[in-house]
């Protein structure tokens, strides 16, 4: 028999409260599973929320994200792989 936990249905950094109503049992692996989902949305927003109130500047500074910037200073674009 695998062992089941409680969880937020909807979480509590989302607005969930720390109710009955708002818990679900999960099994072991669907709850890690759950679990890893949110964290990677919420860090997610977490970054987006950063970048556009300045407090994280992005990792490119080039304007399009099919640009790459080599070593050497050359632009290549991703998608045709010219030489800009």
């Amino acid at each position: 028999m695998t062992a089941s936990s409680l969880d937020h249905i909807t979480p509590l950094w989302l607005g969930g409260q720390n109710r009955e109503r708002n818990l679900q049992a999960v099994i072991g692996d669907a709850h890690k599973n759950k679990t890893r989902v949110e964290a990677t949305v919420r860090a997610k927003i977490k970054s987006t929320k950063a970048r556009n109130l300045g407090i994280k500047k992005p990792k490119s500074s080039l304007s399009h994200p099919y640009l790459k910037k080599r070593m050497d200073g050359t632009v290549v674009d991703r998608r045709t792989g010219e030489i800009r």
